[in-house]
């Protein structure tokens, strides 16, 4: 749930922190100077932490987070996570998918559209255009009529959003002509380190109940 663990009230068994390796403090103030929910110090309230998007920083950017974090949370397990991209796929099924052999247009309404952008060139797709819109974003017909105008205005011919915002668009364009390919990237956590521990804890509360 998004910011759940500031939600003192919600019942709850085990408290999991997302931290995300390429802006993990938040620029190290509270909202509105910075994107942290409460000082760091709440931290400590956690049972484990993941850190996401690790792949996505410097080796040693990762040793000196891993580092802080061991000085601000010593008990606390730290696991290191992928954002990993499943293959692309059309909006609808009978549409036709992307290819790598020209470049994309990339439209997200998310909170890391510079991640979504990333993933898909280490994929092999060359992001031609970009266009982002704020996090949680309600698209409307009008909206996506001018993206596609745009994008072809740009001379671009196909389109790739994300999962998020695909569950927005289709509703959309059901049984409408699209004016150039529109394909959805699949994203995936991959837990490469400590995925064991993860596991044996949530065992222990199935157990439990």
């Amino acid at each position: 749930l998004d910011d759940a663990f500031q939600h003192r009230r919600m019942g709850r068994d085990l408290d999991i922190v997302l931290i995300d390796a390429t802006n993990p403090f938040g620029y190290e103030y509270v909202l509105p100077r910075g994107l942290l929910r409460e000082p760091l110090e709440g931290l400590k309230r956690a049972d484990v932490i993941i850190v996401t998007k690790a792949n996505q920083i410097s080796e040693k950017e990762l040793r000196n987070l891993e580092n802080r974090l061991q000085v601000m949370v010593p008990d606390l397990p730290v696991l290191l996570s992928n954002h990993q991209a499943g293959e692309v796929i059309p909006l609808f099924v009978e549409g036709e998918n992307v290819d790598k052999e020209h470049p994309v247009f990339a439209v997200t309404a998310i909170g890391s559209p510079a991640s979504f952008h990333k993933t898909l060139e280490q994929e092999g797709y060359e992001v031609g255009m970009e266009l982002s819109f704020p996090d949680h974003h309600v698209f409307t017909e009008q909206e996506i009529a001018s993206i596609f105008k745009t994008g072809l205005s740009k001379g671009m011919t196909q389109l790739v959003i994300t999962e998020k915002d695909a569950v927005k668009w289709r509703p959309l364009l059901e049984g409408k002509e699209l004016p150039m390919k529109v394909s959805v990237l699949p994203i995936c956590i991959h837990i490469w380190q400590g995925e064991t521990l993860l596991q044996e804890r949530l065992r222990s509360l199935v157990e439990r109940v």
